[in-house]
């Protein structure tokens, strides 16, 4: 057992790169209950889930 286990371990790169976004992701969980409304009002309104909800965050904070 002479080998250290530093010398046992491989050179990692820099990590994954950029994805280049320009906002940050916000992940969230939510009940299955609320998640139907939020399509539903999606729906209604013609758009995408993801658009329905930064809409009505901004409807939430004030921000029409």
């Amino acid at each position: 057992m002479s080998m250290l286990i530093k010398d046992n371990l491989k050179k990692r790169g820099r990590g994954r790169p950029s994805t280049g976004g320009a906002y940050p992701l916000i992940g969230s969980r939510m009940p299955p209950d609320l998640v139907k409304e939020i399509d539903s009002w999606a729906s209604a309104n013609k758009m995408s889930r993801a658009e329905a909800i930064r809409v009505l965050v901004k409807i939430g904070l004030g921000r029409n």
